[in-house]
């Protein structure tokens, strides 16, 4: 059989014009990439029937029409962050007691405040039926809240089985500090009508019994704490193994059954500055157009510092001026 034999130098010539007139073609209608230089390759390539003199598309105009250019060097504006009122507010005298940190978080307005809606909660279950362990019921105030919200916070450090067991006077397990801080059927009588919210007010909301002890914490973090420059936004997980609708089940985690929370952090500090709780569809953040769930949860919690330092920076500058001119 004859071997095919090589192409002439004329089929050759034919096909680099064909290739040169294609990049012609593709260069007429490249994106945004072409130079005033250009223009005259375009129109010549737009001009040879009546269906192309139709307006480009955006996407294919010149970037001079999108963009405003200026001459001269690009300087950056440099907006310096003022640290100097960052941390611990000024205004407040502390000493080295806890006690004192305590109380700027649960003072006694608050705690008055948990006192009147326990003996509330009593006062409208009058007429329920009352247990063998719950001693004779008598008005409460904020000083043995006090003392109750202790005794159980003290039970996180001391622990046994079962709650009974605090009061126990078996040697082997005995602690003395339960019984010289309450009597258990006292202890017991607060703890079931422990109340933070009137029943009798029309709210709804699954947050609705601790909703107003979520605002007062999140009024103090933000009271007595200016960030610094860099904060934090992350989900954080509460063990919780109760009866409750918006508890959440991560399989992945060594705590599988947790309440969710979006908790924005100082980064210097590790300092809570806000919190956000995932109850589901009826979260209570403020939805931003064009953004999700994620972006809004972020948008709230930052809502409070956006533009702030700035601000206090424009402040000074005015003032100083002003004070020099």
């Amino acid at each position: 059989m004859a071997r095919k034999t090589n192409s002439s130098e004329q089929e050759i010539s034919q096909i680099l014009a064909d290739s040169n007139s294609d990049s012609d073609t593709e260069i007429s209608y490249s994106d945004d990439l072409t130079s005033d230089s250009d223009d005259s390759i375009s129109d010549a390539g737009n001009s040879t029937s009546d269906s192309d003199e139709k307006e480009e598309p955006p996407s294919r105009k010149k970037r001079s029409e999108f963009f405003n250019w200026k001459p001269g060097r690009f300087v950056s504006k440099s907006l310096h962050f003022n640290n100097e009122n960052a941390g611990i507010s000024s205004d407040l005298e502390l000493g080295n007691d806890p006690i004192d940190y305590f109380e700027l978080f649960f003072d006694q307005k608050i705690m008055e405040y948990i006192a009147e809606e326990t003996n509330r909660y009593r006062q409208q279950n009058s007429s329920s039926s009352t247990t063998s362990h719950q001693a004779q019921w008598y008005t409460t105030n904020f000083k043995e809240m006090y003392v109750f919200i202790a005794t159980t916070m003290l039970m996180g450090t001391v622990q046994k089985n079962k709650l009974r067991d605090y009061w126990s006077v078996d040697p082997v397990i005995i602690t003395p500090i339960y019984r010289e801080l309450f009597s258990r059927d006292r202890y017991y009588s607060i703890m079931r009508m422990l109340h933070f919210v009137n029943n009798n007010e029309n709210s709804s909301g699954k947050l609705f019994k601790v909703l107003p002890i979520i605002r007062h914490m999140q009024e103090k973090f933000q009271q007595f704490f200016e960030p610094f420059q860099k904060l934090c936004i992350d989900e954080s997980l509460l063990l919780w193994k109760g009866r409750l609708s918006f508890k959440q089940y991560i399989p992945s985690k060594r705590h599988r059954f947790d309440v969710k929370l979006f908790i924005l952090c100082d980064c210097e500090t590790t300092y809570i500055l806000d919190f956000i709780i995932y109850t589901g569809a009826d979260t209570k953040i403020e939805m931003i157009n064009n953004l999700e769930v994620s972006g809004s949860i972020v948008m709230t919690l930052m809502k409070p510092y956006l533009k702030k330092r700035i601000y206090i920076v424009h402040r000074q500058l005015v003032y100083k001026s002003k004070t020099f001119s």
